[in-house]
């Protein structure tokens, strides 16, 4: 399943962050949270998007339940085995009125290594050891989030030791990273592991500009990624095609970037008949001006700097580009409701990826995560065949990966996004934790500790 990114910032906290550290890893349980979960009276991300095709849920003992599924999924023992939600506590989870249930929303409860302690609206949030827990306890006692929206600032708090780490700007980790007395005190982690978001502007084909794939197109060649890469990303990061994790067989390998090419993008906006009829200097079509609204989170700086680039290289070919900054829920929201004209963001996702949820023409509006209105039949064969297949043990013969191949050409044909860069993952962490390890899929708090001689909380 794929977690929305409008910034790394957001990503860390909602989707890897205090509510992960309530959940608990995999056990068996009960089929009333997997009910719960897929009621769609309930408002909330809805893992049955992912398509597992449940039939039927029964408990066979207090230790076991057994799903019955329609068809074979390759992801359905992932999905089905809890490790997004844990085990939830009926009294809690089951509900009679949804609306009610709804309004449920700050107090949540469940068996992970941590428990919820207070909620500071707009100011943090802070967890508390679950002295209960089944299994391995963490060291740390108790964790502490607190929303910093300006980066300057959070760097600020973490020199004054205000915070114990910090999720920086592209920019801010570069310098940092070159600063000998800063990493002194604190480590410069940058790392890759196989949920690295990757970054894309989204083109909302029920518009009249960019129902047209020669307008999306056009709009890709007047974007310089690799100047974006180079300084707004201080050199951290690589160009992207498509939505797989790059140097695995997912992705067709002989694909290339589409080129930076304003004259390209001038040749296609005039064939797909977008010229300026009226000397104004901004191409029309049957009276409708080429203008269109740019959503962006405004929480992270990245984006305006990428809003303002897409701006001016626009204007150059005649298109004008309104940026609309927004709070993280309010794009959000839209988003889910498509309304919007682009927008950009990025998707963090699994290990094993699965572009159903994305790119499948079943997944546009009721909750499904295809904004941007891509219907192509051909990828729906595609994605559907795919899910029903499991890889081989003979390596190169894996026939998921050459159908996913075969979608990334289509994808980098139809451009439904501009496939923008992925980069590696930033922190910075007071050197006063311990164990600090950076592993395959990422860095696990609970593992970490401080030293008596350290500790500065009670």
């Amino acid at each position: 399943m794929r977690f929305p990114v409008p910034s790394e910032v957001e990503e860390s906290a909602s989707t890897r962050g205090f509510l992960a550290l309530c959940r608990q890893t995999p056990r068996p349980g009960s089929g009333q949270a997997y009910e719960t979960i897929v009621n769609p009276k309930v408002d909330a991300a809805n893992p049955d998007r992912v398509g597992t095709d449940v039939v039927k849920v029964t408990k066979i003992d207090n230790l076991v339940v057994k799903f019955s599924l329609k068809r074979p999924y390759f992801k359905a023992l992932e999905n089905l085995s809890f490790i997004r939600t844990g085990i939830l506590p009926k009294h809690v989870y089951q509900f009679a009125d949804p609306d009610r249930f709804n309004k449920r929303v700050s107090d949540p409860v469940g068996s992970g290594p941590y428990v919820f302690e207070k909620w500071d609206v707009g100011r943090g949030v802070v967890l508390r050891r679950n002295e209960n827990y089944w299994g391995r306890k963490p060291k740390l006692k108790k964790v502490i989030y607190r929303f910093i929206a300006n980066p300057v600032a959070s760097v600020q708090a973490l020199r004054s030791h205000q915070v114990d780490i910090v999720i920086p700007e592209p920019e801010q980790f570069a310098e940092l990273a070159n600063d000998e007395h800063f990493c002194k005190e604190f480590c410069c982690l940058s790392y890759w592991t196989p949920s690295t978001p990757f970054y894309y502007i989204g083109w909302n084909q029920d518009t009249p500009f960019f129902s047209d794939r020669l307008v999306r197109l056009a709009m890709t060649h007047i974007i310089n990624r690799e100047e974006i890469i180079a300084h707004l990303l201080q050199g951290h990061g690589r160009q992207v095609t498509g939505p797989f994790y790059p140097d695995r067989d997912r992705d067709d390998p002989n694909i290339e970037p589409l080129a930076y090419d304003p004259q390209m993008s001038g040749q296609l906006l005039d064939r797909a008949g977008w010229r300026d009829t009226d000397g104004d200097g901004l191409r029309d079509k049957d009276g409708v001006p080429l203008r269109f609204k740019f959503m962006y989170s405004n929480s992270y700086a990245l984006f305006e700097r990428l809003a303002k680039l897409l701006k001016d290289e626009a204007a150059k070919v005649g298109v004008e580009v309104i940026a609309e900054p927004c709070e993280w829920s309010i794009l959000w929201d839209r988003l889910n409701r498509r309304e919007f004209q682009a927008y950009i963001a990025g998707w963090a996702g699994d290990a094993v990826e699965d572009p159903y949820q994305l790119f499948h023409s079943s997944q546009i509006g009721n909750g499904g995560s295809n904004f941007v209105g891509f219907r192509n039949p051909e990828a729906d064969v595609i994605i559907e065949q795919a899910r029903r297949t499991t890889p081989r043990p003979v390596a190169g013969d894996d026939a998921r990966s050459k159908l996913y191949q075969h979608l990334h050409a289509i994808l980098h044909e139809e451009q439904p996004y501009t496939f923008l860069f992925t980069r590696p993952t930033f922190r910075l962490v007071d050197r006063r934790f311990k164990n600090v390890v950076v592993h395959k899929l990422g860095l696990d708090y609970l593992e970490w500790y401080v030293p008596k001689s350290e500790q500065r909380y009670e």
